[in-house]
């Protein structure tokens, strides 16, 4: 069979809000949030990021998500992809807060002889029902996320997740364990944004997003602002507290909850 591989690949700049939060620089900027699609518009998961001159590499979620710690200024993000032309972007990272952007692989390699593929269950969402059927934390399915589509995600959270306060800061809904009020434990006395002195402090829930961890509550990064994400975008969510979250989540810094977030397949 003959091989016919495109040989162009682009990336656009787009207003287009991705539905990710904001995480605090290591070096003096902000941070890339950005999305990889193909040329139809298909997000594309399991690609390869990486920041040309560094060592900053990551991969995309499911849903094509990404995002990196990075200083701001000029840099050339290269995206690799099985099947799919490899790309070298520029991007110009913002001072302060998030820069996003959306990067377009070319098109795919094309088999001339067709072939049906019957899709497998997906298996995060296998997993996902292994432990919902022990019980062990609190579980939002699909057809519950389906149902509440146009809801705010406060709205929703509220109903599902016990020992949880829903902290209101500028613009931003940070969710926080209702333990630890007047605790030493340091853990518990995090400011949300740790670069801003008047931003609230709390025992702040670790966020994980397709399995990855996006947030620590270890006072270096902001915590994850919930008014980024859509329901909409969402196929299920679980929550955990203490010693009920399970060793594929637990960290150190579990004690005010784990949250995780598993985005919409294309």
């Amino acid at each position: 069979m003959m091989l016919v591989r495109a040989c162009c690949a682009i990336g656009l700049s787009t207003g287009a809000a991705l539905s990710v939060s904001h995480l605090a620089s290591a070096q003096p900027g902000g941070s890339l949030v950005g999305r990889v699609v193909d040329a139809s518009g298909t997000r594309v998961g399991g690609a390869d990021v990486s920041v040309r001159g560094t060592a900053l590499r990551t991969t995309t979620s499911d849903s094509g998500l990404f995002r990196l710690a990075i200083g701001a200024g000029p840099h050339v993000v290269t995206i690799r992809r099985m099947g799919y032309a490899e790309i070298f972007d520029s991007v110009d990272v913002l001072s302060e807060g998030v820069t996003h952007r959306d990067f377009v692989l070319g098109s795919r390699m094309a088999l001339l002889d067709t072939m049906t593929i019957t899709k497998p269950l997906s298996a995060s969402m296998r997993a996902f029902e292994d432990r919902r059927k022990h019980r062990q934390g609190a579980f939002i399915t699909s057809g519950e996320l389906r149902a509440m589509d146009e809801r705010p995600i406060r709205s929703l959270l509220s109903r599902h997740l016990p020992g949880v306060r829903f902290v209101t800061y500028r613009s931003g809904l940070y969710l926080s364990s209702s333990r630890g009020s007047g605790s030493i434990d340091r853990r518990m006395l995090i400011r949300a944004i740790p670069n801003d002195l008047r931003s609230p402090t709390g025992c702040w829930v670790q966020v994980y997003m397709d399995g990855t961890r996006m947030y620590t509550p270890n006072g270096r990064a902001d915590a994850v602002n919930l008014n980024e994400f859509q329901t909409r975008d969402l196929e299920a969510i679980e929550f955990y507290s203490g010693a009920s979250t399970p060793p594929e989540f637990s960290s150190s810094w579990g004690v005010c909850g784990t949250l995780v977030l598993w985005t919409r397949l294309p």
